[in-house]
């Protein structure tokens, strides 16, 4: 398992940050309570034709539950990357579903997962796209085959439900009430800033994990610093975490700055030391995904003059 899909994964498997996603992008409204979700099964096993039997995992499934009675089921698929067999994928795992309320005859309460036997209830299964590119592979069953016009209306179609997050509008990121909200705004933006706000978050160290697997940025010292917060009791907001990222971005180009001009050996060298701290600093927050203008703010430097600095290496904004 990648450390996308497994920080991914973590995160969501919180009930609040589960149900805060159902509730945006499924009802638009706060309908699920996360005391009212119980895990589901995420493993399954199936035979192909002429094989053996194999299993196939999903990322997080929950079941829905009111009352003592389970209403539905629900299943969150992280995709870092697009994939053109989503559609298949999406209906093995819903099938898996279905299947074992068949199989549910004949065996006692406690090992029905919750589900009345008398009950038939729906599974919804949501790709969420965590990349900065579109869906621009299959997403129903007919988009993934290639088959005669005519034999069409007996093929039955399966569409699976992809979220592109970073095409969500501000106005729909903003009715996330759990830490996804975070989540949400990096992937649109592509950047962390301190834009995002300074609400508490309630697993912090689990969104600095998911930022840093996702941003290729290294978030150890941040995570460190956080820990710190945490046992002094302290609120760690995204604004804390990057503080915390610019004071280290601050101690890496002084560090730079010192060890450049150790090396020239003459006091002229404190200058282009001072250069080159500046010049790698703004690199190495670029790489990080920093806004443009944060950088700027950082290397007390123009945005123009960051521009040209990272267009001197052959990158553009």
């Amino acid at each position: 398992m990648g450390q996308k899909d497994m920080t991914a994964k973590i995160l969501e498997d919180y009930n609040d940050v589960f149900a805060d996603i159902v509730n945006v992008l499924v009802f638009r409204k706060r309908e699920i309570q996360e005391d009212e979700l119980v895990n589901g099964p995420t493993e399954s096993i199936y035979k192909a034709a002429g094989e053996k039997y194999r299993e196939q995992r999903r990322d997080v499934f929950k079941h829905w539950k009111h009352a003592n009675l389970t209403i539905a089921s629900f299943g969150l698929e992280n995709q870092s990357e697009v994939d053109s067999d989503m559609p298949v994928r999406v209906m093995g795992y819903d099938y898996a579903s279905y299947r074992s309320q068949i199989q549910k005859q004949g065996k006692s309460d406690k090992e029905l997962d919750g589900i009345a036997k008398s009950n038939r209830i729906p599974t919804v299964t949501l790709v969420l796209n965590l990349s900065q590119k579109d869906w621009d592979a299959p997403k129903t069953l007919y988009d993934w085959l290639d088959m005669p016009q005519a034999i069409q209306p007996f093929v039955s179609d399966y569409r699976c439900n992809v979220i592109d997050i970073h095409r969500l509008e501000d106005e729909v990121i903003e009715k996330f009430q759990s830490d996804f909200k975070q989540i949400a705004y990096f992937f649109k933006y592509g950047t962390i800033t301190t834009k995002q706000g300074g609400e508490k978050l309630q697993h912090p160290q689990e969104v600095v994990d998911f930022l840093g697997a996702f941003s290729k940025g290294d978030f150890r010292e941040a995570k460190e610093r956080i820990n710190k917060r945490l046992e002094k009791g302290d609120v760690v907001s995204m604004c804390t975490i990057v503080e915390d990222l610019q004071k280290k971005a601050e101690e890496d180009g002084r560090r730079l700055g010192v060890e450049e001009g150790h090396k020239l050996g003459v006091q002229e060298g404190l200058t282009e030391g001072q250069r080159i701290e500046i010049e790698k600093m703004t690199l190495k927050l670029y790489y990080k995904k920093y806004a443009l203008e944060d950088i700027a703010e950082l290397v007390e430097l123009s945005e123009q003059e960051v521009r040209d600095i990272i267009d001197s290496q052959g990158k553009k904004l």
